[in-house]
């Protein structure tokens, strides 16, 4: 049992260990907030390290609003007919002369309707730059053109008021770095832009922004490793991830040590929750075994002490038939002695009988009497053995409330064990304070056991036949408030017994 404990108390030391390890690594993996101050320096000694395939710089020509919105996404690119009929041309005249501010979508109109013949030299190259039908000026003044050759002239000069999306449909082949870098990007890429994203990533491709329309771009392979190093990985950003920093996902990698760690923490949490079931199923098996047992006992020692009540009956009619006064003295005393053993023995069975019918609620059944002197119990209980030179040591002694029967079976009892098991001189001390009685016996011999746990082992795992032994003296003593206390060389049996069964004040 006590093994048992044991293991069970290492299995759950052990469980909880496992799992807080686990736990803790777990934790450790997990990416939050306090990642980003980290994040941030890690994209710092990224445009350090790692040399960058673009420098992009948007600043030299969409350096205004306007510009701006030659990259922002329009409505789907406009197929309408960049010429108009005599009608359209009647209509627009009419709202010209109506209105009394000519704007730049009027004069285009005149234009259209040849109603002028050229247009300001200023006129694609300033502000707006988009028709209210979503193309450019200088795109529809591109498509107007059927020389081929002043055509592509005008475009290599207009091409930067143009919007992305029309140089794209023409497949402009630019010499300007950046447009031409632009025209490879997708449209959200190209919006992220416009919108100033800090960081952002396409398939091939990192961007950190570093200044206004300015940004520093990395191959996305390049970046991936960097940060993989600092056991973080990155991914295009979606709902469920556990931090997205704008368009980028972010994870933690485990180190390889850290994942072993974790891994084998979890095998053994699992291994420790099934070995602690294990250990709970022996251990209740035992306790089981072991009650059994008990009451196997108990049942022998009942049926014990009912079959003793008709032979003691029939032994105290006889001897009360066997009284005569004619019997001679010595007889007289010898049958005395007798009748006296057999009204003990009856008085035995019946509190054995008493205790076993009350011992299922785990307390003994005493009955307390007032007691002027524990010397006189004791030498009661002596009288017992008269062959043995046992001596009595009185240092303390004072008026009790007590069950006197119990007392004199656990004390006859420690003297049966030292007379038994020890040597002579057998000495029984009585000493005590005013609220406890301390009666010491105390025998010259030795015994293998370094305290009272091991010896009430031994004797329960040795124990033969159904006497009270040194168990029950020790349980006895138990529910009457008391303590039994081994010491060694010598052997001592000290019982220390509350003075009043009723409570400390009752004496007084």
């Amino acid at each position: 049992m006590r093994k048992d404990g044991i293991l069970l108390i290492l299995a759950l030391a052990l469980a909880f260990l496992s799992g807080k390890i686990m736990f803790s690594i777990q934790d450790e993996n997990q990416i939050g907030f306090n990642d980003l101050e980290s994040i941030r320096l890690l994209h710092n000694e990224l445009r350090e390290s790692v040399p960058p395939k673009k420098r992009l710089d948007l600043n030299l020509f969409y350096n205004d609003p306007e510009k701006l919105k030659l990259l922002e996404t329009t409505k789907e690119f406009s197929s309408k007919t960049i010429t108009l009929n005599s009608s359209e041309c009647l209509r627009a005249k009419i709202e010209q002369i109506s209105s009394s501010f000519i704007n730049k979508e009027n004069l285009w109109l005149s234009f259209l309707c040849h109603q002028i013949t050229s247009l300001p030299i200023s006129f694609f190259k300033s502000p707006p730059y988009l028709h209210s039908n979503g193309l450019s000026y200088s795109y529809m003044r591109y498509r107007m053109m059927k020389n081929q050759r002043v055509a592509d002239r005008f475009l290599e000069e207009h091409a930067q008021y143009m919007h992305i999306a029309e140089l794209k449909k023409l497949n402009y082949k630019g010499d300007d770095e950046a447009l031409s870098f632009l025209l490879k990007l997708d449209t959200k890429d190209i919006n992220k832009i416009v919108a100033e994203s800090n960081v952002f990533m396409n398939e091939e491709l990192y961007f950190i922004r570093t200044g206004h329309l300015q940004y520093y771009i990395v191959g996305r392979n390049q970046a991936e490793t960097f940060f993989r190093l600092a056991r973080y990985q990155i991914t295009e950003s979606y709902p469920g991830c556990d931090l997205n920093i704008l368009d980028v996902c972010w994870k933690k990698q485990p180190h390889n040590l850290t994942s072993f760690l974790s891994q084998s923490s979890s095998v053994l949490f699992i291994f420790t929750l099934v070995f602690l079931v294990f250990i709970a199923a022996n251990l209740s098996g035992r306790i089981r075994k072991q009650k059994l047992e008990e009451e196997r006992k108990k049942h022998a020692l009942r049926v014990l002490t009912h079959e003793l009540r008709t032979p003691i009956a029939a032994l105290m009619l006889q001897l009360n038939n066997l009284e005569d006064d004619d019997m001679p003295t010595g007889l007289r005393e010898k049958l005395a002695q007798i009748e006296g053993e057999v009204y003990r023995l009856k008085f035995l069975a019946d509190r054995s009988r008493s205790y076993l019918q009350t011992d299922q609620k785990k307390s003994q059944v005493f009955q307390i009497e007032k007691i002027d002197s524990i010397k006189e119990i004791i030498y009661e209980s002596l009288n017992d053995f008269p062959t043995k030179n046992i001596e009595l040591e009185v240092l303390f002694d004072e008026k009790a409330e007590i069950d006197p029967y119990w007392l004199k079976i656990c004390l006859k009892n420690l003297i049966e064990n030292a007379i038994r098991y020890g040597k002579d001189p057998i000495q029984v001390k009585l000493n005590g304070d005013k609220n406890n009685i301390a009666i010491t016996v105390q025998d010259q011999g030795s015994i293998p056991y370094i305290n009272l746990k091991e010896a009430l082992k031994a004797k329960h795992q040795n124990s033969v036949g159904l006497g009270l032994g040194l168990g029950i003296v020790n349980k006895t003593i138990k529910q009457m408030g008391g303590k039994l206390i081994l010491e060694t060389s010598p052997t001592r049996f000290s019982m220390h017994i509350p003075r009043s069964q009723y409570g400390k004040n009752s004496l007084s």
